[in-house]
């Protein structure tokens, strides 16, 4: 990414800060935007992998996600469900509110863009000072081990070999790039494990990260990936 004059930068963590905040409140995770862009057929979508970074101000989004997120906070003051069919993503939408203005009017595409190059302030309510989420080495290594803990749990299970429970696996991990994808079966297989930056790109704290997620829709009961319980275990 270019570098981005100090103001600005400021400006994109704080809507980052902000987006967190109402996430949070709303008992929304990264995947939340990615389903519902799927759900509601919003053309580019909002992914989770964009949101990750968005939360941290390390984002440059085109013009296409401020269109989508614009959209989806428009489907959450609609609370029209009926194209929601997955039971666990209609009970995060149900009674969600919308990401407002600091007039208290739900925020448009054009909003949430003025908000992010600073001409527009954003709500106190969603100022509260929360740090931004970080990973540390030791973070990253532990959802390194968790996540391959889970590949051999899951593969014995099976009574799969590791070839073919990563065949298993991939059709689950839509998600991740081709790159990502490919880091994922190094680390799987043992040969590395993720970095703070990397892990920081695939999971913010306090929830599932998209390799988690892929091995459980895979089948497995994998915890949230927060710091506290990382250094716990």
């Amino acid at each position: 990414m270019a570098e981005i004059p100090a103001e600005q930068q400021l400006h994109r963590e704080a809507l980052g800060r902000a987006m967190s905040i109402w996430m949070k409140r709303n008992g929304w995770s990264q995947q939340t935007f990615h389903d519902l862009s799927a759900a509601a057929g919003i053309l580019g979508g909002v992914y989770n992998s964009q949101i990750s970074l968005f939360q941290r101000g390390r984002l440059d989004p085109k013009p296409m996600f401020w269109v989508a997120l614009g959209r989806l906070n428009a489907f959450v003051v609609a609370q029209d469900l009926s194209a929601v069919t997955n039971r666990n993503l209609r009970d995060r939408l149900t009674d969600a509110q919308p990401f407002l203005n600091a007039d208290g009017t739900p925020a448009s595409a054009t909003d949430l863009f003025s908000m992010f190059i600073g001409e527009q302030p954003i709500a106190d309510d969603y100022l509260a000072p929360e740090p931004l989420p970080v990973l540390t080495e030791a973070d990253a290594k532990g959802i390194s081990d968790m996540c391959r803990d889970t590949f051999r749990r899951i593969a014995t299970a099976e009574m799969l070999n590791p070839r073919d429970a990563w065949e298993a696996l991939k059709p689950h991990c839509t998600m991740l790039n081709a790159t990502e994808l490919d880091r994922f079966r190094e680390v799987l297989a043992g040969w590395s494990d993720w970095d703070a930056d990397e892990a920081m790109s695939l999971s913010v704290p306090g929830e599932l990260g998209r390799p988690a997620q892929a091995l459980h829709d895979w089948g497995g009961d994998i915890p949230t990936l927060s710091p506290i319980s990382l250094r716990k275990g």
